[in-house]
């Protein structure tokens, strides 16, 4: 709740006292510091004016995790279970001024992803797509390095999964989902 507090705080702040620097023409890259997402978080991003920017990010994701149990002396089950995630989105960005130190913005683009789970007893494949909007603030530490506390809020999913059970069960499910959420992120922007 802290984070989202400070987040919306900086970005109300920076509406009143702050514009964007110099972006136009410029490449940025990124890297998320903190956030809700347990995968590194890299964007590309490329100022084509002062106010306006397209970013393209890629998450990556892999776990493995395994365990044992023991339900009486004779009977022990252990099991490891794999995940790997990965995902891209893009975004249109527009500044809402143009030239300071502190930088409102606000965000729409398209998202990707596709993630496996497998494990002894069960598989698990799904892919999804959808479209969000989102909000933050770009903090200009000097014309080459930025903070951005960056606020996904609504976004649109469309997945389709695939579960394996044993060697002949199969389930699979189509789903539509509409999420408001406040989950606020720090990245960190070097710009060149």
């Amino acid at each position: 709740m802290k984070r989202i507090i400070i987040s919306i705080v900086i970005f109300l702040l920076s509406i009143a006292i702050g514009e964007a620097g110099e972006i136009d023409g410029k490449w940025g890259l990124g890297v998320g510091i903190y956030g809700r997402s347990t995968s590194p978080n890299i964007s590309v991003m490329r100022g084509i004016s002062n106010r306006t920017a397209l970013l393209g990010s890629v998450n990556l994701g892999f776990n493995r995790s395994a365990y044992r149990s023991e339900r009486d002396s004779t009977e022990v089950q252990e099991d490891t279970r794999w995940y790997t995630s990965a995902g891209i989105s893009g975004e249109w960005r527009r500044y809402t001024r143009a030239g300071k130190t502190i930088s409102p913005y606000f965000g729409l683009g398209p998202s990707f992803g596709y993630s496996i789970s497998e494990s002894s007893r069960s598989d698990r494949t799904s892919w999804q797509t959808g479209f969000g909007f989102s909000f933050g603030a770009e903090y200009f530490v000097n014309e080459h390095l930025t903070l951005s506390t960056h606020l996904p809020v609504l976004r649109y999913t469309f997945r389709k999964s695939r579960s394996k059970h044993g060697s002949d069960t199969e389930y699979r499910d189509t789903s539509h989902q509409v999420s408001f959420a406040l989950n606020p992120s720090l990245i960190v922007r070097l710009y060149f």
